[in-house]
């Protein structure tokens, strides 16, 4: 990792899969999308990444 550069992680449980799914397909989330679309990132923003795990 660059010293010039900080790493945030965020993380978040879903009690089920199933509620996660939901999530993807409601109005808030798939808005959220709509209304980003076509702008460019925010110059802070060097990645990101998206990883599932199962604890």
């Amino acid at each position: 990792m660059d010293n010039d550069k900080e790493e945030v992680l965020v993380m978040i449980r879903w009690e089920l899969e199933e509620a996660w799914k939901n999530w993807e397909k409601s109005d808030a989330h798939l808005e959220g999308h709509r209304n980003s679309r076509g702008q460019e990132k925010p110059a802070y923003v060097v990645s990101t990444s998206v990883n599932m795990y199962q604890v």
